[in-house]
């Protein structure tokens, strides 16, 4: 929230962007050289930012199969957009069709293709 009010919403989903690539090159390490995470097999993850945050990441797009399970995930994650981003109750009003909750997927051998090099150099 300090990110967007001070840079603005543009900036803040570049940054976020890189932070999560960062992260996702930690995660690819630990996957790689850490025995307890030796038998995950996927990451995966609901979110309602899946039009342009994802690109180039490696995630692939599911729909949530369940059709109460995804009402139920996209009204609770447009209540947490509502509730924790500055203009979040505005963005929910002029977006709420796009803001549908989706399921993101990485299998291990994808994340640690997109990753392992950019954590060795």
């Amino acid at each position: 929230m300090e990110l967007s009010l001070t840079k603005g919403a543009d900036r803040t989903a570049l940054m976020t962007a890189r932070m999560l690539r960062k992260s996702l090159e930690q995660i690819s390490y630990a996957m790689e050289h850490n025995p307890e995470f030796r038998k995950v097999k996927a990451l995966t993850g609901i979110t309602l930012l899946h039009r342009g945050i994802i690109h180039g990441l490696g995630f692939k797009q599911h729909p949530i199969q369940s059709k109460c399970l995804r009402i139920w995930l996209t009204l609770y994650l447009r209540f947490l957009l509502r509730v924790l981003h500055p203009v979040g109750r505005q963005r929910v009003k002029q977006s709420s069709s796009k803001l549908v909750s989706m399921m993101l997927m990485m299998s291990r051998q994808s994340l640690l293709h997109h990753y392992q090099k950019e954590v060795q150099s």
